[in-house]
């Protein structure tokens, strides 16, 4: 396959797919993770050492969600937007959280039970619907770090929420992008390669993929949010969520990655979550020019994911 550059119609992100035929997946794994060390402020015991506890499931608890310690939006800040010269200034108004994904301080998100799964889901819905509720809130994202690679500063499972009251530009693009054609959904489907499929959600290696093993989980139904699952969704939801990561990760082993949702309540928008295996450290052609080049197709991804599940079907 030769070198092409590809344009995302979702994002209008440019891609220079650049393969190097010599590597397989588990060439683009360089160090393993570090092992987590014990006596964690996440661990179950220590509560007194977190900040104000939102929400917890359980008794003990298996999951918790918490301020943030150290947030950079602030419920109490002013809201205000004004020019200053050329520059834009606008208040620091909103609210970071962080939901303990599980008591448990050494196991991964990937590694928990469809349970625990579908708890965080729940914890993540009902953040979500109280968040809405603060005052001119536009937006509620929900991130997870995982790994140092990825971001994480605390190696215990844990995923990030942040409510704001603009639209990030990123998930601006994208609705404005489903605005002009809204079929742009039912189009991508005809052209991109299919990794994970059940009644409610498809799960695709895409096309522009500006990651190593980037995969998208979009959902059938036209839903703006998760808020708008029913039980059935939820549980499809968990379960193709799970078996991206797992198989992802039997792909190029122990790695890192980010999971983000993309969701804009009340709207002509797609919910769809996406995965960023942090195989490669973009350097100065990402950073100063916002090309972001991949040197393992997605073409090669999707190859590699289908043959471990025929694998998986034969055993």
């Amino acid at each position: 396959m030769e070198n092409e550059i590809r344009i995302d119609p979702r994002t209008n992100s440019t891609v220079i797919i650049a393969p190097n035929r010599n590597k397989r997946p588990s060439d683009f794994l360089s160090t393993k993770p570090a092992k987590k060390e014990g006596n964690c402020v996440f661990d179950r015991g220590n509560e007194d050492k977190t900040p104000t506890e939102l929400l917890r499931i359980g008794n003990p608890w298996n999951l918790r969600v918490i301020m943030n310690k150290y947030p950079e939006l602030l419920p109490n800040a002013v809201i205000y937007e004004e020019n200053k010269g050329i520059y834009k200034v606008m208040g620091a108004y909103g609210q970071n959280e962080i939901i303990i994904d599980t008591y448990q301080h050494n196991v991964d998100f990937e590694d928990l039970e469809f349970e625990s799964h579908k708890q965080w889901l729940n914890a993540i819905i009902e953040r979500e619907l109280k968040l809405y509720q603060m005052p001119r809130i536009k937006h509620v994202f929900v991130f997870k770090n995982q790994g140092e690679k990825a971001g994480a500063s605390i190696q215990h499972a844990h995923t990030q929420i942040m409510a704001t009251y603009f639209i990030p530009d990123l998930i601006k693009e994208e609705f404005d992008n489903y605005n002009k054609d809204e079929s742009l959904f039912e189009k991508m489907l005809m052209n991109e390669t299919f990794l994970e499929e059940n009644d409610s959600f498809v799960a695709i290696a895409p096309y522009a993929s500006r990651f190593i093993g980037e995969s998208l989980i979009f959902s059938k139904k036209k839903i703006s949010s998760c808020i708008e699952m029913d039980e059935k969704m939820k549980d499809e939801f968990i379960s193709i969520l799970r078996n991206v990561l797992k198989n992802t990760i039997s792909i190029f082993g122990k790695i890192d990655y980010n999971l983000v949702f993309h969701e804009l309540k009340d709207s002509n928008f797609r919910f769809h979550v996406e995965i960023y295996p942090r195989l490669s450290t973009w350097a100065g052609v990402e950073l100063g020019t916002k090309i972001y080049v991949n040197e393992f197709p997605p073409e090669e991804f999707s190859k590699y994911y289908k043959e471990l599940k025929k694998n998986l079907k034969t055993i």
